[in-house]
């Protein structure tokens, strides 16, 4: 025990900032307020541009090195445009300069579900470019944000998934299996049409035909009319196809009848088809008939009973004359 007090006790004291590392991160912080000590203009693909030092650039990154200094036409240009926007091209400076980045601090619970989305796809462009500019440490950091909003807004996964299919495999795997997991974990009670109205129909596929979902049919389809509604122009026939990929037979007669049937989204082929497998399934659980049920008893004749009980007839006959 005292072993590991001493161990906590020197991670805290290494932890703790000394006044010339404190000093140093101030002093590299003024890079990003102050023109005058940027030598460089990066330009991202939507125009902005952001001043930078191509030394201390140089000097965290590889990538940098041989852009900036080596022979490269960049190494010559007073404005560098690369192939990201002006946000992440930011973040990677801040995180040049002082290890961290305004974009990695995780937004509260109230946040607006536009701005989570923001966020989500801004992390998943910087971890595309923290591998492209050679910054592991960026990556760690970034995954750790990813991972936390993602806690605190489990329903950004849906976001985190299409931006992840939109980067294609620029983004590290851990990013892609990440968010699917917490897609396939996503409260269908907590979804809402902000949440998926971001998915392209190629990833709404994706999640429908993905047998690790943990939602019912008949959320899966709730969903996927919520989708369809942000788009009823366009969405509504692709909403309609996609339908196929829903096991509609799962879903309660109560259910069929009401909510799919009215949202034209299943064809009257799909439903009839569903009401069919529900006759077999139902005719499939009932056990084999074993009871029969005997004939009504048919009135009886004296000519027709049996001789004993006419005897006895007879015999009463003659007592009473």
């Amino acid at each position: 025990m005292m072993a590991n007090m001493k161990k906590a006790t020197a991670i805290n004291k290494k932890q703790q900032p000394t006044s010339s590392s404190k000093d140093r991160d101030e002093m590299l912080a003024r890079f990003l307020t102050c023109e005058s000590l940027n030598d460089i203009i990066l330009q991202g693909t939507d125009g902005v541009q952001v001043p930078a030092n191509r030394f201390l650039l140089a000097a965290r990154s590889n990538v940098f090195m041989g852009m900036l200094l080596g022979k490269f036409q960049e190494s010559s240009l007073p404005v560098v445009e690369l192939g990201f926007s002006g946000s992440v091209i930011k973040a990677v400076v801040e995180f040049v300069l002082t290890d961290t980045a305004q974009v990695l601090v995780c937004k509260n619970r109230d946040a607006l579900v536009v701005d989570i989305n923001e966020q989500i796809e801004a992390l998943v462009s910087l971890a595309e470019a923290a591998p492209y500019f050679d910054l592991a440490g960026l990556t760690e950091l970034v995954f750790e944000s990813f991972e936390m909003t993602l806690n605190e807004h489990p329903c950004s996964a849906f976001a985190a998934l299409q931006a992840c299919r939109m980067a294609g495999i620029a983004v590290p795997e851990e990013f892609v299996k990440t968010a699917k997991s917490w897609v396939q974990m996503a409260q269908p009670t907590s979804v809402t049409a902000n949440h998926v109205a971001c998915l392209s129909t190629s990833v709404m596929e994706e999640i429908l035909m993905d047998p690790e979902m943990e939602m019912t049919e008949y959320e899966l389809f709730q969903m996927l009319s919520l989708w369809a509604a942000g788009d009823p122009g366009r969405r509504k026939a692709e909403a309609a196809d996609l339908c196929n990929h829903i096991s509609l037979e799962r879903i309660s007669l109560e259910n069929l009848a009401t909510t799919v049937a009215t949202s034209g989204l299943a064809t009257s082929d799909q439903l009839g088809e569903a009401y069919k497998n529900h006759a077999f399934a139902l005719q499939k659980l009932l056990p084999p008939t074993t009871t029969t049920f005997e004939a009504p008893r048919k009135i009886s004749w004296f000519s027709e009973r049996p001789k004993k009980c006419q005897h006895k007839k007879s015999e009463i006959q003659q007592f009473c004359h």
